[in-house]
């Protein structure tokens, strides 16, 4: 027996190629036909291309499943653990982050060991710059007196990175290639001297004096700073260019350096006329509108802030019209709260907060100031908030017990007993009749779900249908449908007038997280196992899925954790938040009609990488606010891009 089974392993090691280890490829889009001159050039790289991807193909060679892509993103990554076949297609060998780190010590730098003895150096780009290297600080003097410390070296391998002519910029090449050496590793960790770093240092400011002040050849957060203070000393070359390099960074359309013209209010020294003339001048089809948006509030620094967003306004105004778009305005951290669940008031003017001490904090939605606390759950963490279509009821829990404030006078109207174990879900009916609570408890063995008559304040009926703890509830817009998500993987669907199940969604692989409907009888479900599904309430099918976990590396998914709809039923705000995400969470707007992605929105700020910090949406019964809530105390504000043009523009009336 034992025989048999080492014949059956060596013939297992003889009949497969593969080495154990990884073997990759970085393929860019943009590569493919860079030296294409006509369409018959396109036509044989293409026809080139077709073979070579076949032969990939029938070679075992596929996308490398643990590389995370974005919406936008020109790189594909491939990969074969087939030694052999590898080598023949040019593949590299995968390596740790460590065993670069020593190939860039032991290739980049093997020429850099004469030894430099001086602790003090000294260096004159100009007769205006010099650089001092001072212990261990490398200091930009201008007219001798200090201006900037030199931060890093940004390293680029020119033998592993051979196209280089894509990039127009240093900035570009920051982000391309990032700056990941300098904040894990020190520059004597890969070989580097202070020595070296200084001479580094001087060699590039000199190339970027040398060559007109090109603010392409140094980062913008130095290169214009530098530029500006030259102006001012008397530099009369940088007095000659100043204006002109604001003027061609910003008209070539990279967006991290045009809002960083915005927000260090550089565009501010050009004239209206100059400033006009240089809108025309951009190439609004190359520009990424979602790009454009992030941070919107470096636009708000400069006096061009407003003009220009109001002509990209003008631009994409078609998409615009057609997609809700949203910016961020404001953040909030609050009082300390674990869960922070929240709701906004149909004024729009505030939003309602549970706490960990047991009160609803009512809040002002763009100062973030506490207007006022009502309720009280003897000092229980708020778990779960609901708010009528009207504004005169606001529910919440924190235990078994579903209590209903009236929220002008905080008096409490209600509390339910009824449940066994703690409540999950709340909502409202559309005329604020009624209210659904979904808990974790059992009757009969099955998770409750009651509705309780707010008019004679009492318990209506109860329904059991779900086997494991009800997470999500949501009435229809008629109130003639009540959906619900629970633990048990399956979305029911309740006929509210005949107060029965209709149908039992079945389909995903984990828990549901959030359920919605739409008037054309269509279920939106969002689940634990990455996916969100839109279902036919008829036939029970599913009619799309969007798909966020990318790899199947756990470390590296996206994690679903709330969506909300919005008012006119056509686009799903998804929350998400997982390992991968380090530093925040990403909202992601999409239309329900074809599962199209319409923006992609980085939450980073205060966050800290915890899974699920991003824990909760709310959106105003107009669809214009959307507040994120975070389990560190932060809120955020986000408002769709059209409204705020309109508050913009009056301002700028106002002023004028």
């Amino acid at each position: 027996m034992e025989e048999e089974v080492e014949n059956k392993d060596h013939e297992a090691d003889s009949s497969t190629p593969c080495s154990g280890k990884k073997f990759t490829t970085i393929w860019r889009n943009k590569w493919i036909t860079s030296k294409a001159g006509s369409i018959d050039d396109f036509i044989k790289t293409y026809e080139g291309l077709a073979e070579m991807m076949r032969r990939w193909k029938e070679e075992g060679i596929e996308f490398d499943p643990d590389i995370i892509g974005g919406v936008d993103d020109d790189y594909a990554q491939f990969c074969s653990y087939d030694e052999k076949v590898a080598l023949k297609e040019g593949f590299e060998e995968e390596h740790t982050f460590e065993e670069e780190i020593q190939a860039l010590k032991n290739d980049s730098f093997e020429d850099w060991d004469d030894p430099v003895d001086s602790s003090n150096l000294e260096f004159s780009i100009n007769s205006h710059i010099s650089l001092k290297k001072i212990e261990d600080f490398i200091q930009i003097y201008v007219d001798n007196e200090p201006f900037n410390q030199c931060r890093y070296l940004l390293i680029i391998d020119p033998q592993k990175h051979e196209n280089q002519e894509e990039i127009d910029s240093i900035d570009e090449a920051e982000l391309l290639y990032n700056n990941n050496l300098e904040t894990q590793f020190t520059p004597e960790d890969l070989g580097i001297t202070k020595e070296q770093e200084f001479w580094a240092h001087c060699s590039n400011l000199q190339a970027w004096a040398e060559n007109e002040y090109d603010t392409r050849l140094l980062h913008s957060n130095l290169s214009f700073p530098l530029l500006k203070k030259l102006t001012e000393v008397g530099d009369v070359k940088a007095s000659k260019v100043f204006k002109e390099e604001i003027a061609q960074r910003f008209v070539r359309g990279y967006i991290p350096v045009m809002r960083y013209l915005f927000k260090e209010k550089y565009l501010d020294y050009l004239t209206p006329e100059e400033f006009d003339v240089i809108l025309n001048e951009i190439d609004y089809s190359t520009l990424n509108l979602n790009l454009l948006l992030l941070n919107i509030e470096d636009y708000r620094a400069s006096k061009y802030g407003a003009p220009f967003l109001a002509r990209i306004k003008e631009e994409f105004l078609d998409f615009l019209t057609n997609n809700r778009v949203y910016v961020e305005v404001v953040s909030h951290k609050l009082d300390q709260s674990e869960y922070s669940p929240v709701v906004i008031t149909p004024d729009r003017q505030y939003f309602i907060r549970g706490s960990n001490d047991g009160k609803l904090k009512v809040f002002g939605i763009f100062n973030g100031e506490l207007i006022r606390a009502f309720g009280d759950h003897k000092g229980q963490s708020v778990s779960t908030i609901a708010i009528s279509l009207d504004g005169k009821y606001v529910a919440s829990s924190s235990d078994t017990f579903v209590k209903v404030w009236d929220y002008e006078t905080g008096t409490l109207l209600h509390s339910f007993k009824g449940h066994k174990d703690s409540v999950n879900a709340l909502a409202f009916d559309p005329e604020g009749h009624y209210l659904a609570s979904g808990s974790s408890d059992y009757d009969m063995n099955e998770c409750a779900i009651k509705i309780w008559d707010l008019r004679k304040g009492q318990l209506k009926t109860t329904k059991g249908s779900h086997w494991g703890s009800i997470t999500s509830l949501s009435f229809s817009s008629n109130g003639d449908y009540l959906v619900s998500g629970a633990f048990d993987k399956t979305v029911n669907v309740w006929d509210t007038i005949k107060g029965r199940l209709i149908t039992t969604l079945v389909g995903h692989e984990h828990a549901i997280i959030d359920v919605a409907i739409t008037d054309d009888g269509q279920i939106i479900s969002a689940s634990y196992d990455e996916t969100i599904k839109v279902w036919d309430i008829d036939t029970g099918n599913v009619l799309r899925e969007m798909e966020f976990c990318k790899s199947k590396d756990p470390k590296a998914r996206y994690g679903i954790v709330t969506f909300v709809l919005t008012p006119d039923q056509e686009f799903v705000v998804t929350g998400l938040q997982g390992p991968s995400l380090k530093d925040g969470g990403m909202l992601f707007i999409w239309r329900v009609s074809d599962g199209e992605i319409i923006q992609s929105l980085p939450i980073t700020q205060d966050f800290h990488g915890y899974y699920e910090e991003l824990n909760h949406l709310a959106i105003s019964n107009d669809g214009v606010f959307i507040l994120s809530a975070s389990r560190e105390r932060m809120v955020k504000v986000w408002v769709e891009f059209m409204e705020y043009m309109e508050f913009e523009e009056a301002i700028q009336e106002l002023y004028q």
